[in-house]
């Protein structure tokens, strides 16, 4: 036994330096990120009617930018969620994270996608909400638990984009 005690160690010594320089990694990426403002807490009262459907939060990424996460305000972190949506915007409830609020006046586009920084699944299993705080353009990734939910979830969320204007031909206006 006394003859294998020294690899256990080294071992165990570098598991604990590699856990280390990922926590590391992990606040600095938090500090360069300062700049990212902080998302809206979820107000006390939520308008009806909603739609709410269970899944998984996949993650929080600068918009246009799959695979640049935002680890700042706890945004990083997957994890099971309910998606709330009503006519005042969507409400993301996330299990041992911060929830957060988009309101309706924020949400700039809806998608879906395949992956977002490391989770890969079914051709546009990812639902991709992009809104904007304080000039701060993000897309969150939400993939629903249940399939058939998918459709309605994207009609609720596409509900909540203003109305491009018109010209007077009837055609949106660049």
């Amino acid at each position: 036994m006394s003859e294998y005690l020294p690899a256990v160690i080294v071992t165990i010594l570098v598991v604990l330096l590699v856990i280390g320089l990922i926590l590391l990694g992990w606040r600095r990426r938090i500090g360069r990120q300062g700049g990212v403002p902080a998302p809206t807490p979820v107000p006390e009262q939520l308008s009806e009617p909603r739609t709410d459907v269970e899944g998984t939060y996949v993650v929080t990424t600068r918009a246009g930018d799959r695979l640049d996460r935002i680890a700042a305000h706890g945004l990083g972190v997957r994890g099971d969620a309910v998606l709330s949506v009503g006519q005042d915007g969507v409400a993301v409830l996330r299990a041992g994270s911060p929830d957060f609020f988009v309101p309706a006046g924020d949400v700039r586009e809806v998608g879906t996608t395949s992956n977002m920084v490391g989770k890969a699944v079914e051709t546009d299993g990812i639902v991709v909400l992009r809104y904007e705080i304080a000039g701060t353009g993000l897309d969150t990734g939400f993939r629903p638990r249940y399939h058939q939910q998918k459709a309605e979830l994207l009609g609720a969320l596409r509900a909540l984009i203003p109305a491009q204007p018109t010209d007077a031909s009837g055609k949106e206006s660049q």
